[in-house]
């Protein structure tokens, strides 16, 4: 059956009323600690404080659900049930929940002191399949578990009761524990913002009032995404008529640009832990990305949180790397910084891990922070090229027949006669290359579009030979332009279609006597066949920090008198943050 009516939609977000019991307890100060299920009696409550985090789980177009906040995350479509009842199942990694922490539990860390976390909930709500983890520092605290994802099991109801001609299933968030979101395009194909969705189970033909800004999926027309007029929506502060809309740009059939939100509510109570026994912990690794084939130095954060001063050696590996150790003080509850330094190798990644009191030579309250291993990218430099030429010269010779004339004196009168004049002559063929870039600046893991064009221009540069013959001589071989352009990063992209390599061709699009075209290809990695090279999101580069990436064209081929042209042109482009940033970037 298919629901088109129009009606007026109650409250879909619930208010959700927090219970302090079924609490979990997670020992937490600039380490990751595993959670336990009580708080210890008679410990001192430093502060307590609610929050909220939402993960939203995007389709995107490599065929897969996956956290816009991280690229650790994926659920290919070809892995799920039909129905997506194993959505969750499939998810079997950990997400990150970051909150800021109150002024007294900074205070309680600049004081060294032993931050316990408790977490807390509704007992009637299943955030989480396992206890989470939790560390505090630098004023933040991060949670780390595994997310449980609530869906509706539709049996007389599905989205396909709504849009007709859907390639993938898009499933419905259930309204106790989230909702669906919409990334929305004008109908000529500009990215506007995004829309929530809204869904009654108990009543799915019911629509949102007028004027909530929700979308029911009864207002999508068809697997277009285009959406029926009548509604008006406000987006970015502008007003449009549902008619000017669309989910997606060519992506929504495919489940593109469609989006799961699920919000967990959380109590956090942070309290003081009193330990008389040692404890020390490695907090912090860095950096997470190192130049290939370069010689670099990684800085180990180790901190003594317990009472006593203590003497520890601190080990640094690298599998098939390295293996180093060095030895330090620290008063309690010090810091310090160790520096390891090591060649990196021509790829990567490469896991470095750090662990300090190895060989438990003193005993510790817990040794569950005692060990941190990060892994680290390895940014090969784009592929340098032999040096290459964008100017060809070359000689030919030809000859023509003179008359010359003399006087004879003997018969006192001018004699003239005919000989073969014969001439060398050199040309010069003359490369010149424009290209584009678009955009030259962006987020890492969107693609860019490359353009290149060829012109050659040919001239005589001498002439020499008996007199009698201009500069008019048209060259009898003809230079040909290049008919081979390619793009050379310092980055490979891997996704289930494939991998882009670090050298990429494009396609020559057009060739005269004079002129070549290039443009990229459609990208074997690209669901939809974008004409794009895709960056890769570990390119490093943020917003407060832009970074620059080197890009080498590499044009060849063509040339003349067996000669190829050959020539090479660096730009850069400047990454700005990572597509994770972006809530709506399930629709590219």
């Amino acid at each position: 059956m298919k629901y088109r009516g129009i009606g007026r939609f109650g409250v879909l977000f619930l208010a959700l009323t927090l219970l302090f019991n079924t609490a979990h307890t997670a020992t937490a100060a600039s380490a990751w600690a595993d959670a336990t299920s009580t708080i210890p009696e008679g410990a001192k409550v430093i502060a307590e404080q609610s929050g909220n985090s939402v993960l939203s789980l995007w389709h995107y177009s490599g065929g897969y659900w996956g956290l816009s906040d991280t690229d650790q995350l994926r659920i290919y479509d070809n892995e799920l049930k039909g129905d997506l009842s194993d959505l969750a199942e499939r998810m079997g990694r950990k997400a990150t929940f970051s909150f800021s922490i109150l002024a007294a539990v900074t205070a309680a860390e600049n004081e060294g002191k032993k931050i316990g976390v408790c977490i807390s909930h509704d007992p009637s709500y299943n955030y989480f399949s396992s206890l989470p983890k939790a560390k505090v520092e630098g004023g933040k605290l991060t949670i780390e578990a595994y997310p449980v994802f609530h869906l509706l099991q539709m049996r007389e109801t599905s989205y396909d009761d709504f849009v007709d001609g859907l390639n993938n299933r898009i499933p419905f968030v259930d309204p106790k524990y989230g909702w669906n979101a919409y990334s929305i395009y004008s109908t000529s194909g500009k990215h506007l913002g995004a829309l929530y969705g809204s869904f009654d189970p108990n009543n799915p033909g019911v629509l949102p009032s007028p004027g909530s800004n929700l979308l029911h999926p009864s207002l999508i027309k068809d697997s277009s995404g285009a959406l029926i007029g009548g509604q008006k929506f406000t987006i970015g502060g502008t007003e449009y008529d549902s008619s000017s809309l669309k989910v997606g740009h060519g992506t929504f059939s495919n489940a593109g640009a469609v989006a799961l939100y699920f919000n967990y509510i959380l109590n956090i109570i942070y309290y003081e832990i009193e330990s008389d026994e040692a404890d020390v912990a490695v907090t912090r690794i860095e950096k997470t990305s190192y130049p290939a084939t370069s010689l670099v130095t990684a800085d180990v954060t180790v901190q003594n949180l317990g009472n006593e001063a203590i003497v520890t050696p601190v080990a640094f590996s690298i599998p098939g790397l390295t293996e180093q150790s060095k030895d330090i003080a620290l008063e309690a509850g010090q810091s310090a910084v160790l520096h390891f330094t090591f060649s990196t190798p021509e790829t990567g990644p490469i896991t470095m891990t750090a662990e300090a009191n190895q060989s438990r030579a003193f005993k510790e309250s817990t040794y569950d922070n005692n060990i941190l291993s990060v892994i680290a990218q390895i940014i090969p430099a784009p592929e340098e090229s032999a040096s290459c030429s964008d100017t060809i010269r070359w000689t030919e010779t030809d000859s023509h027949r003179v008359r010359e004339r003399y006087w004879d004196s003997y018969s006192q009168r001018y004699v003239s006669y005919w000989y073969d004049c014969h001439h060398t002559f050199t040309y010069e063929a003359k490369l010149t290359t424009t290209h584009t870039i678009s955009p030259k600046t962006l987020k890492s893991g969107y693609g860019i579009a490359v353009n290149v064009t060829n012109t050659v221009s040919t001239r005589m540069v001498r002439n020499r030979g008996c007199p009698d013959w201009g500069d008019d001589r048209e060259n009898t071989l003809v230079p040909r332009p290049p008919d081979k352009a390619q793009v050379k990063m310092g980055w490979t992209v891997t996704n289930r279609l494939g991998t882009q390599p670090s050298t990429v061709d494009l396609n020559l699009l057009n060739r005269t006597s004079t002129q070549s075209r290039f443009e990229c290809r459609p990208n074997p990695i690209s669901e939809i066949r974008a004409k794009q090279i895709y960056t890769d999101v570990a390119l490093a580069g943020t917003k407060e920090r832009p970074k620059t990436h080197q890009l080498i064209l590499s044009i060849t081929g063509g040339g003349v008198n067996g000669i190829p042209f050959c020539t090479e042109i660096r730009d850069r482009i400047t990454i700005n943050g990572n597509m994770y940033e972006d809530d709506t970037t399930g629709a590219n």
